[in-house]
């Protein structure tokens, strides 16, 4: 399948944005590392989405509120769900609980650890970074040669837009 055969490609922040690993400052900041090549996908599938008029939702799901989450998903101009301990359920009620199951069917889930299992195993795609624990890797259709915050988001997204004329995306 091509990514606009899907209608929701849903990312979680901690593992697949960053490299899961967090910077604490004595004064309980945290800083984490997002890359560039990650962001500039998104952007650039964002911008292809809105030329061409489809039905396409992206958005963060993240188990943890946390404002470096918030400001992130501002700068990609993507809206993020944060402080959501059941992502499935989340899922399972979106849009009021209407159709679904349809999101399910529709969905692209990139996650990295157990708390995004049982939303990988229903999606329709779901891939995980290299450096995931053996259990998603085993629970995912796509397993990235990129870890987490090292280009995992942009290789999933170059996979999906493969069957299309990649000289029209980028």
């Amino acid at each position: 399948m091509k990514i606009f055969d899907y209608k929701f490609l849903v990312l979680d922040f901690d593992g697949v944005f960053t490299d899961n690993k967090v910077f604490c400052d004595a004064k309980g900041n945290e800083l984490v590392r997002c890359c560039k090549y990650d962001s500039l996908a998104l952007k650039i599938i964002k911008n292809y989405i809105k030329k061409n008029d489809i039905n396409f939702q992206i958005f963060i799901l993240s188990s943890e509120e946390n404002q470096v989450v918030s400001k992130r998903a501002q700068k990609l101009d993507i809206k993020a769900y944060q402080g959501i301990q059941d992502k499935f359920g989340f899922l399972n009620n979106f849009n009021n609980g209407k159709n679904s199951n349809r999101i399910f069917n529709e969905l692209i889930f990139l996650g990295n650890d157990i708390n995004d299992l049982a939303s990988m195993k229903e999606a329709a795609f779901s891939a995980c970074p290299k450096d995931s624990p053996l259990i998603i890797k085993k629970n995912s259709n796509f397993v990235a040669n990129k870890n987490g915050g090292n280009g995992f988001i942009r290789e999933v997204l170059e996979y999906l837009i493969s069957p299309l004329n990649l000289d029209d995306i980028y």
